[in-house]
């Protein structure tokens, strides 16, 4: 993370406790973009495990080597990396928010500050004509809507332990609908004080909403 810290600010970075793709990926443009492609393309989870070679990782991504070599670089410069006499792979960072099984992974997060990025190349040409020349959310594909649904659930981890410790929910199932079309069902299941909390998504069954929304209000109304 390229980036000036207080002491504070320090310590809860080497404590990894700032969530670093976030900053890195939505501000600085150049870093932003070389961590976004990186993901995008499948060079960050090629990294993970045992240092590999630049070769071997531009041979399994099917693309050329004085580019990952670029890539590679940029990545270590913003500390997600590491180089060994064998090749590179991720460290203790890069392994938290970038690994598979991670839960703190933001890999959906970097490809939807993909998209986002992409969507300024007509900057220019939406501040003269006063309005985008399409709404963002009518141009969402089925894969564009899932990687924002899986972004916006990696998101409320990054926080969810301290918004969990400063609410007092009993054990219950939580139950939150998109106002527009419902797409997906979210579970958040805690423990009994929730020291941890963990959002869960799975596709949305067919339910009759007219005789579920009573019970959901009622459901809200408990938690207030």
């Amino acid at each position: 993370m390229l980036y000036r810290f207080s002491c504070l600010e320090k310590i809860l970075l080497w404590l990894n406790v700032i969530p670093h793709p976030l900053v890195d990926a939505l501000s600085g443009v150049a870093a932003g973009r070389a961590l976004q492609v990186s993901v995008k393309i499948g060079l960050v989870a090629a990294l993970e495990g045992a240092p590999r070679s630049p070769g071997s990782l531009a041979a399994q991504l099917g693309v050329r080597e004085p580019g990952v070599i670029v890539l590679l670089d940029y990545l270590e410069a913003l500390g997600y990396v590491r180089q060994h006499a064998t090749g590179y792979c991720l460290n203790r960072r890069g392994t938290k928010f970038f690994a598979k099984h991670s839960a703190h992974n933001l890999q959906h997060m970097l490809l939807l500050a993909d998209y986002l990025f992409t969507t300024l190349t007509t900057l220019e040409a939406t501040v003269q004509a006063g309005a985008p020349a399409e709404v963002y959310y009518d141009a969402f594909t089925p894969a564009l809507w899932d990687t924002f649904t899986q972004a916006m659930r990696e998101l409320a981890q990054t926080n969810a332990a301290e918004v969990a410790r400063l609410i007092s929910v009993a054990r219950m199932v939580c139950i939150v609908l998109n106002s527009v079309n419902f797409p997906r069902l979210y579970r958040l299941r805690s423990s009994t004080l929730l020291p941890y909390s963990i959002l869960h998504t799975r596709p949305l069954p067919s339910i009759p909403w007219q005789s579920v929304l009573p019970s959901v209000l009622e459901t809200f109304s408990r938690m207030t």
